[in-house]
């Protein structure tokens, strides 16, 4: 069977659009119908439709690696699918498209760092994604093409996005569980255009390319939703960006707020993972944390230790419970997320998470994002360090106010660290690593 996908790459400028039709794209067909064995391929959302199709096409399968992940993941993925072909920027044997993306053939060794990848138990292809969820080692997680288009009709059906404009603008990557089947599979689904977005596009084009495409549907993560602001001059017309729908890391209220203000648009709150897919969604007057009802046959659950457990029809096991290693509760109507299992600080005893003091922060006027880290001071003290993305001091002045107004003691940061933003990867998950370095005064301290 032939899937034929028609979308557009948008560049920064109108004159650097290009608009594509998958099944055309030569390259990938030749490509993969030479291939032997799994293909892998780390390359950037403009090439993916296009490879997507043509595996499709041929009843193939296909790895994708987040540009953002390292060589030793890619070699690992590589040893333990046993794949002869990889796609990406490290070969240069062919040219997929006119923007610099590249593709050939190579043969890797075996790796002693291999990520752990499941075994595919049934012979139907499908499509192998990398996550680490918020924190851990990569992991590879398969995905039969039936529960990828089932999870995208639900997911579609639910978000009404086959009733908005023409377009779905997609600026999240495709590389990723929640880009693919929200940006791409969700569209073709329901026959809307896909326009594949640079994750750093700027809120200006992304406006304009919402009006030129017609695109009744926006799915971003919050980074890109925060560089968002109508032109003074601008009237957004109604069926614009009637769905905006948010996922990858926290929404802040502030976010969130400016952009109901500049669009008089609430975004919607998407939650899911890598390895279940999509299993909640909320509205976009829901409170922090909370991620709203499942989705049409999902059923969430929770063990002994308050974990959140899911069970999908379109995950890589429906019959198994999913842990999600997110700390949850229900209310009698949503359920919400208070942090994660592995993200808990004790401070003497007393115990409490890195997403409940982020959470209380982000709600602070003027902080666009917030991360914070734990510390062990040279004398074995933890220490709470915040740091706060605002565009003065008084934001973070005001930051602290909100955390001795709403967490006890031994919650609050010990110190608040203002940077212009904070680094996440093109996922939307927080780079630890890339953290600015700490002020004089930590410098003997060490990650807890």
């Amino acid at each position: 069977m032939q899937h034929r996908t028609d979308y557009v790459v948008a560049g920064r400028h109108a004159t650097e659009d290009i608009a594509v039709t998958a099944h055309d794209t030569g390259s990938c067909a030749s490509l993969l119908a030479d291939a032997e064995g799994p293909v892998v391929a780390q390359v950037g959302s403009a090439t993916v439709p296009a490879l997507l199709a043509a595996a499709r096409d041929r009843g193939r399968s296909l790895w994708l690696v987040p540009r953002d992940e390292t060589s030793a993941t890619l070699d690992a993925l590589v040893a333990r699918t046993q794949a002869a072909t990889v796609i990406g920027e490290k070969a240069p044997e062919h040219r997929i498209t006119g923007r610099a993306l590249v593709a050939g053939r190579y043969l890797y060794a075996q790796s002693d760092h291999s990520a752990p990848v499941p075994r595919q138990e049934t012979d139907e292809p499908g499509v192998g994604l990398v996550t680490s969820g918020s924190t851990g080692e990569p992991r590879g997680v398969w995905r039969s093409w039936s529960a990828l288009l089932l999870e995208a009709r639900t997911v579609a059906a639910e978000l009404r996005v086959g009733e908005h404009g023409s377009s779905v603008i997609c600026a999240a990557p495709l590389s990723h569980a929640y880009g693919l089947v929200l940006g791409l599979l969700a569209a073709e689904v329901t026959e809307a255009r896909p326009v594949l977005l640079e994750q750093t596009m700027t809120g200006t084009r992304m406006l304009q390319l919402a009006e030129r495409y017609r695109a009744g549907v926006l799915v971003a993560v919050p980074a890109q939703y925060a560089r968002m602001r109508r032109r003074s001059a601008t009237v957004v017309a109604p069926e614009l960006l009637a769905v905006c729908v948010s996922a990858g890391s926290t929404l802040t209220p502030q976010v969130r707020d400016s952009f109901a203000v500049s669009f008089g648009r609430a975004i919607t709150n998407h939650y899911g993972t890598t390895a279940s897919g999509s299993i909640a969604v909320s509205p976009g007057a829901a409170t922090q944390g909370c991620i709203g009802s499942p989705y049409r046959g999902v059923d969430i659950a929770r063990d002994d230790d308050g974990q959140l457990l899911v069970r999908t029809p379109w995950s890589a096991d429906p019959a198994r419970a999913e842990p999600t290693g997110d700390i949850g509760s229900w209310d009698g109507q949503s359920w919400h997320v208070s942090g994660r299992t592995t993200d808990q600080i004790n401070i003497n005893g007393r115990k409490t998470t890195r997403a409940r003091i982020e959470a209380v922060i982000a709600t602070s006027p003027q902080v666009t994002d917030v991360a914070v880290e734990v510390l062990v001071s040279s004398a074995q003290v933890p220490l709470i360090v915040a740091f706060v993305a605002a565009g003065n001091d008084e934001a973070v002045s005001g930051a602290a106010e909100v955390c001795r107004a709403q967490l006890p003691p031994f919650a609050r940061p010990k110190r608040f660290v203002r940077v212009a933003s904070i680094p996440r990867s093109e996922r939307g998950k927080l780079l630890r690593h890339r953290l600015p370095p700490l002020p004089d005064s930590l410098q003997g301290a060490a990650p807890s």
